[in-house]
């Protein structure tokens, strides 16, 4: 059976408060937030803050970026990750495993294990707020 992948993109601006995504390997697959102006994004800064998506590109701030909203997308590892990991982004925007010693958002779920600057597949969208606490796995 052939494998399918929906993924629900969205069109944003780079703001210009945003560390543009840069053209090489490392600058995209990355957690993007809410930017300064309307219908704009710029790249999460702190860890724990809640993205709007996935940039799936590279782009430079004033130019439009397709961002993954919901879906299976892939996302850039800041730290190792086992699958079924429930993730959150660090302060370079990358996926992190919420280890619940600290309030954060939750956006996605790994469905692959890997390490620090690696991508893998993940479910994203908005899993939701986790407090202080312990989060289940797998």
């Amino acid at each position: 059976m052939a494998q399918q992948n929906p993924l629900l993109v969205r069109t944003f601006n780079l703001s210009s408060d945003y560390n543009h995504l840069s053209a090489n390997s490392t600058g995209f697959y990355l957690a993007v937030r809410i930017g300064d102006a309307d219908l704009g994004c710029g790249r999460v800064q702190t860890a724990g803050a809640r993205p709007i998506g996935i940039s799936q590109e590279p782009r430079k701030k004033g130019q439009s970026i397709a961002v993954a909203v919901a879906g299976i997308s892939k996302w850039r590892l800041g730290a190792t990750v086992t699958r079924g990991d429930a993730l959150c982004a660090d302060a370079t925007a990358r996926a992190v495993r919420y280890l619940g010693s600290t309030s954060k958002h939750v956006y996605g779920i790994a469905l692959a294990s890997g390490v620090v600057s690696e991508v893998v597949e993940c479910e994203i969208g908005g899993i939701g707020y986790a407090p202080t606490g312990t989060v289940a796995t797998l």
